[in-house]
């Protein structure tokens, strides 16, 4: 990637893919539940994800104000699903029925 010279930003995850199909880009960025959900209904074998990810970014949770006394218990509640393992299970399930979906 240090070598690119030119970065272009596209309106959609097919309109990447096509560039990339017709190699009139070298690689493609995009999240990865998205690229394979879209390489998988469109059975597109020919495209593989870079591994490891490039990149991995934090899910943060807003609540309106009005809520702020819940916050403690969300964050205890997820801390509980994380040390547990179940917090990676429901992830990779949701990541799973995105994917899998038709």
């Amino acid at each position: 990637m240090e070598e690119s010279k030119q970065v272009m930003q596209v309106m959609s995850t097919q309109q990447l893919i096509e560039l990339l199909r017709m190699k009139r880009i070298d690689f493609a960025i995009t999240s990865y539940v998205d690229g394979m959900q879209f390489l998988n209904k469109n059975l597109i074998t020919d495209i593989q994800p870079m591994q490891p990810n490039l990149a991995n970014h934090n899910l943060y949770i807003y609540l309106n104000k009005r809520y702020a006394s819940l916050v403690p218990m969300f964050d205890d509640k997820i801390k509980q699903l994380h040390l547990s393992g179940k917090l990676d299970l429901m992830i990779r399930a949701a990541e799973d029925q995105v994917m899998n979906f038709d």
